[in-house]
């Protein structure tokens, strides 16, 4: 048909004499049509010979079947929640996805059949851990049919700390995607960690550096000295980004030849320096009285200058704008170093430390290299105190970059804290604020989901008291308190269920807040959302 397609696209104004053929048994019969004028024989030409090849056409031999799916060994959840399941696929209240299949999984439940597709089809990427525990075996099994949901196939590698056959693994980790040989070079970490190391040895240089990247954050797991080889390869990588992981991970292992150098480096920037003596029976006493008595200052004294050695360790030359190039040296090389050093060095807690360093010259940098180290090391006596040495540091004292920063490494040390920590700072902002929600904000986005019970009081003792507040023209701050409703809705623990379904009705009934009525019917609804999620699946473990 190649020249028939040809003469359809240039035209027969432009080839006026070309014979119209088909190369078929067709072509006999158009010769007889000498009545037609050469258009109509050009399509009659295509049409004939489309249906004559069709009428030849052989279909394919059908591959063997597949076997069934295996048995679901879980029960289904409820025709309520599978309902309103079906409403969040069609993207009602979709922000509720995860937590719905993690409450489902934490209640031995999976999805009904029906919805299958729909789960693997609808599923960001970030949610699929939590969707591949609630596939059940119909799931995984349907997903081996459709390469647009061959990621859901790595649900299986969660057997694999209960014994997967070495070849299963091999399999896996030699065949599957990225996401499949992630997660089994994770679970590998677990369970055998001289054979991921080898795999990823074996693997490194064959694989992209996006790739290598990816692979090596799963290194995270169980961290030892028998990584060093392995992460100082990577540490020379030619990826930034690898480069970068390879030093924050061999920053964590004690004694590293890399965690050496660079406390060695921080040692030598910091000293302790102590209040000189006492002398004196009128100065003793009014020591003694809590008078006259000078503190121990810590005092920073960063490099003038520093060499290739130091670059290759991880430390960049370069500050990004706002910073100096000493301040940004001190502050990376901190960043690298176990907070927990500094407490048994000086012999001191966060507290003490942090006063000792308040009046320095250096104090901005200390600040932003100590939170960087609290975060990585997971240093929770430090994360508190850090919380509210950046709080209570000047913003009119501080650059641009640290009006930006600080408020970021505040939710990040939140979002680390344990316990109930981090709830007493949010709880005490609320109560401390009411009428200031701008202070709160953002800490409250920080929180782990789902809020405490106290956390989630303190916040509806807030908005009760501003919808009670409400007047006509008293919306100024609507844009920020729609925020909040929103993190609330997705937050608030089920305790606070009940009152924050509503309805809500405000004291004004002439319409001039209806932009806050609007939105407090929109919390409404979603937090009845999460009521449904939670009461359909607490029948099993509450």
């Amino acid at each position: 048909m190649d020249d028939l397609i040809k003469r359809l696209v240039v035209g027969t104004a432009a080839q006026p004499n070309a014979q119209v053929e088909t190369g078929t048994d067709v072509d006999g019969l158009l010769a007889g049509l000498s009545a037609v004028d050469t258009e109509q024989k050009l399509l009659i030409a295509a049409a004939a010979g489309a249906v004559y090849r069709q009428a030849g056409y052989s279909a394919e031999k059908a591959k063997e079947r597949s076997a069934a799916s295996p048995p679901d060994a879980e029960p289904v959840c409820s025709p309520p929640l599978a309902q309103l399941l079906r409403r969040m696929f069609d993207g009602e209240h979709a922000a509720f996805l995860g937590e719905a299949w993690q409450r489902m999984a934490h209640a031995g439940q999976r999805l009904p059949h029906e919805l299958l597709p729909l789960a693997l089809d609808k599923c960001r990427q970030e949610l699929r851990p939590s969707l591949m525990a609630v596939l059940g075996a119909r799931g995984r099994w349907l997903a081996g049919f459709n390469a647009d949901w061959r990621w859901a196939c790595a649900a299986r590698i969660d057997a694999v700390e209960d014994g997967p056959t070495d070849a299963e693994a091999e399999r896996i980790w030699n065949e599957g995607v990225l996401t499949e040989r992630v997660a089994i070079l994770r679970r590998m970490r677990r369970i055998d960690p001289a054979r991921a190391r080898l795999w990823l040895a074996d693997a490194w240089s064959k694989e992209k550096a996006d790739h290598r990247a990816k692979l090596l954050e799963a290194v995270d797991v169980a961290l030892t000295a028998e990584d060093e080889p392995l992460l100082e390869m990577a540490r020379r990588d030619r990826s930034a980004g690898v480069r970068s992981c390879a030093v924050r991970y061999l920053a964590r292992i004690p004694g590293s030849a890399l965690a050496t150098r660079i406390l060695e480096r921080a040692d030598a920037m910091l000293s302790w320096e102590l209040p000189p003596p006492v002398r004196g029976i009128k100065s003793a006493i009014k020591a003694l009285a809590g008078g006259g008595q000078a503190s121990p200052r810590l005092n920073a004294t960063p490099p003038t200058a520093i060499d290739a050695a130091w670059e290759q360790d991880g430390i960049a030359r370069k500050p990004p704008q706002g910073i100096g190039e000493r301040g940004w040296w001190l502050a990376q090389t901190l960043s690298c170093v176990s907070p927990q050093h500094w407490e048994d060095r000086f012999r001191a807690d966060p507290t003490a430390l942090l006063a000792a360093s308040e009046a320095g010259e250096w104090y901005a940098s200390l600040l932003e290299g100590w939170a960087q180290a609290a975060i990585s090391f997971a240093s929770q006596n430090w994360l508190a105190a850090l919380w509210e040495a950046l709080r209570r540091y000047a913003l009119p004292r501080g650059t641009s970059r640290e009006a930006q920063l600080f408020p970021a490494l505040q939710d990040q040390l939140l979002a680390v804290l344990t316990g109930d920590a981090a709830d007493r700072i949010v709880v005490r902002l609320l109560e401390g604020s009411l009428d200031e929600p701008d202070r709160w904000a953002k800490p409250l986005a920080a929180l782990r989901r789902p809020w405490s019970a106290d956390v989630t009081s303190a916040w509806s003792a807030a908005l009760t008291q501003r919808v009670r507040s409400l007047r006509p023209g008293s919306d100024n701050d609507w844009y920020l308190w729609s925020t909040l409703l929103e993190t609330a809705a997705g937050a608030m623990h089920p305790s606070g269920f009940a009152a924050a379904v509503g309805p809500w009705e405000l004291a004004t009934g002439d319409g001039s807040l209806s932009r806050w009525q609007h939105q407090l019917d929109k919390f409404g609804e979603a937090v009845r959302a999460r009521q449904i999620i939670w009461q359909e699946t607490a029948n099993v473990h509450g």
